[in-house]
């Protein structure tokens, strides 16, 4: 469990010092996976605000389906927006919505992620 967390951190430092390609390395070594390491990934291929790294987050979200939660699928869905992949944000929505309800807070969350998905394609 601390070499995730130490994993997630230096994921975390490399993608913020735009140093992807170091994070994506680090990323690719990791023994052991959780929703946070995930995640992690996720954000900081979104944080580099290129349709192209979006779709990288997307492929990540895609390749480790099995450590998916709430901020996996509101990360995703973010990136569908950011790829321009209406129909994928849709089907992942849908998915959601078959799923048992997540708490309150990651509730809001989603709700705002959604509303600014389908508002990026009006």
């Amino acid at each position: 469990e601390n070499a995730v967390n130490v994993n997630t951190a230096l994921i975390n430092a490399y993608a913020r010092c735009q140093r992807m390609d170091k994070a994506l390395q680090m990323f690719a070594q990791c023994q052991r996976m959780d929703s946070v390491l995930i995640n992690t990934m996720m954000t900081a291929y979104l944080h580099q605000q290129r349709s192209e790294d979006a779709a990288q987050a997307l492929l990540v979200y895609d390749t480790h389906h099995a450590y998916h939660d709430i901020v996996s699928h509101i990360l995703a869905i973010k990136a569908c927006a950011a790829c321009h992949q209406l129909e994928r944000g849709r089907s992942i929505h849908a998915q959601l919505r078959q799923s048992d309800p997540p708490e309150r807070r990651q509730y809001q969350n989603l709700q705002c992620a959604l509303i600014q998905f389908y508002a990026h394609f009006k």
